[in-house]
């Protein structure tokens, strides 16, 4: 249990016992361990959804790596560069800025502190007939992501930016709760966040490309569309 604000520890602790007094579960807890499961080759699936007005955009891999490895920071900045900057990364700037393809897009990188498997994804919303320009300028940007990287001057921006969410996001009494909760769950302090952010805040341009070469490779990506397509 964690609890942010302005209250009395041992009331808390004496009101919460109440509510969970003689409670027991029914079967015992057991984690379940997640287990990273390799493609040999990317593909791409279409999903006929028919009569819905926007389609579906989702490209993405699961990837050998935990939270605390240490190219992890790596391919966090970098997926903010990439599309989960609000507005301001390559794919929103791309996708929905220059070709106007898509009111929303942004890309995801996680991992998970307990097992090595994680998640990298690219998900869009937009009109059916343009899902295929969609899909044309999402590999175009993660080509040239992963042939020429970020400059120095990009990398040093978005790292300010992504470090200052980061600060900002605990001010919040909600999102600080529940970090605390999280780092009771994998027995850690929030000396970790602050040696993955010390970490991030040195990155170079060559670490992020490398760790997304290392882990992320395109030609491994699996492709969804779903919407209201023409039938062929």
């Amino acid at each position: 249990m964690a609890i942010v604000g302005d209250f009395d520890p041992e009331a808390a602790k004496a009101g919460f016992g109440k509510v969970v007094a003689g409670w027991k579960a029914g079967v015992p807890y057991e984690r379940i361990d997640r287990k990273y499961f390799p493609l040999a080759k990317g593909s791409c699936e279409v999903i006929q959804t028919p009569d819905k007005q926007n389609a579906m955009y989702i490209a993405g891999l699961a990837f050998p790596m935990s939270d605390a490895d240490p190219e992890y920071p790596a391919l966090v900045v970098g997926n903010y560069l990439l599309g989960a900057a609000p507005l301001a990364s390559r794919l929103s700037n791309r996708v929905r800025g220059e070709e106007g393809l898509s009111y929303g897009v942004s890309s995801h990188a996680t991992a998970n502190a307990k097992d090595a498997v994680g998640q990298f994804f690219i998900m869009a919303s937009t009109n059916p007939a343009n899902v295929g320009k969609v899909d044309a300028a999402v590999f175009d940007e993660l080509s040239k992501f992963y042939k020429d990287g970020v400059s120095l001057g990009e990398l040093n921006e978005g790292k300010q930016a992504y470090l200052q969410s980061q600060k900002t996001g605990r001010a919040n009494d909600g999102a600080l709760a529940s970090q605390l909760a999280t780092n009771l769950f994998n027995g850690r302090t929030f000396t970790f966040q602050a040696d993955q952010e010390s970490k991030m805040a040195e990155l170079t341009p060559e670490q992020i490309r490398a760790a997304f070469r290392k882990y992320l490779p395109v030609e491994k990506l699996t492709v969804v569309e779903a919407g209201d397509f023409p039938k062929k």
